[in-house]
């Protein structure tokens, strides 16, 4: 790969990582979360688990073991059985992951960052016979909820807070919500954020016996249009492996990967 190719890559790759965290901040504030930024390390704590997550560390191999030390009674003070430490290119010291592992945490490999160009998108309605509504107001943020929820194997309790949370956190700009009907039932469900002109895709979801018809890349689309439409020149997206044909079919590229290393209560025993 030539240095210019290279030098593309990893400004689409932080653009991503960019908007994650913008993301975050923004979705994750009290009282869902509380987002810590310290001088070594950029984390969030929640009692709801999927917002609990290392995003960003700054530390030397000579701190670094007893740094994650600290993150862990940290997120064990505050009850937390489970988070996740985000390891990106940028991260130190470069032997983070090593280091995590040695300590008894376990890979996850989430899939692929990938990245639009806007300037030449173009993508034509599919015919999908899916009605997309913008979520505003709490029968919607429910639908919304009631497809995320199996769409991503969460249990079923999950739906009210999810609907809550959505509320909570309003239904105009830098976020946006769409949930797709089919014959009046939701089925498919997708998050947008805009942040520098740069809109992410979260929780891109189908009700699991809907899958295969479309439904996924037709939200993806209807809510890119949408973005670029506010002002977005890039779309990026964290995918997972059965979609990565249906975004690469909408134009998406890989730009790199960010791995997960999770941390459990119950399987972790520390180094003596």
């Amino acid at each position: 790969m030539s240095h210019r190719l290279e030098k593309d890559a990893s400004e689409r790759l932080e653009s991503v990582s960019a908007n994650q965290r913008a993301y975050y901040d923004f979705a994750a504030r009290p009282p869902i979360a509380d987002g810590l930024s310290r001088e070594e390390v950029d984390l969030f704590v929640s009692r709801r688990s999927f917002y609990n997550s290392v995003v960003a560390t700054r530390s030397t191999p000579e701190r670094c073991d007893e740094l994650v030390d600290e993150v862990i009674d940290l997120y064990a003070s505050r009850g937390v059985g489970r988070f996740a430490w985000r390891v990106r290119s940028e991260d130190r010291p470069r032997d983070l992951a090593d280091r995590l592992v040695d300590r008894g945490f376990d890979p996850v490999d989430v899939g692929p960052m990938m990245s639009l160009d806007l300037c030449d998108f173009d993508e034509p309605a599919s015919g999908a016979g899916l009605e997309i509504r913008t979520v505003i107001g709490s029968a919607l943020a429910r639908s919304w909820a009631g497809v995320v929820v199996p769409g991503f194997g969460l249990d079923e309790a999950a739906v009210g807070p999810h609907g809550r949370w959505l509320e909570a956190l309003g239904y105009g700009l830098p976020l946006r919500s769409f949930v797709g009907f089919h014959r009046s039932r939701a089925v498919a469900a997708v998050q947008t954020f805009l942040d520098d002109g740069v809109v992410g895709l979260y929780w891109i979801g189908v009700v699991p016996d809907a899958r295969r018809r479309g439904f996924g890349r037709e939200i993806t689309r209807h809510a890119i249009d949408r973005a670029k439409r506010d002002g977005a020149r890039r779309a990026v997206l964290h995918a997972n492996e059965p979609a990565i044909a249906v975004y690469e079919g909408l134009g998406f590229a890989s730009c790199g990967s960010v791995t997960r290393y999770v941390w459990r209560k119950e399987s972790v025993a520390r180094p003596s």
